[in-house]
């Protein structure tokens, strides 16, 4: 696992997609595979969350 900071990935769901800027954590570099840190994990999670609740019809 190698550390990263400021990078930018995509949380997706179906026909949602959302970029997250700047976040940090761990990647493996031979699958790709990302840990993000603690501050990272929640703003990635928040981030999901609101691209589906925001896509809730009503």
């Amino acid at each position: 696992m190698e550390r990263f900071e400021g990078r930018t990935l995509e949380v997706s769901y179906q026909d949602l997609k959302r970029t997250v800027p700047g976040l940090a954590g761990w990647a493996c570099s031979e699958c790709d595979e990302v840990e993000f840190d603690a501050a990272s994990a929640l703003r990635y999670a928040k981030a999901g969350d609101e691209m589906i609740e925001g896509s809730s019809p009503g």
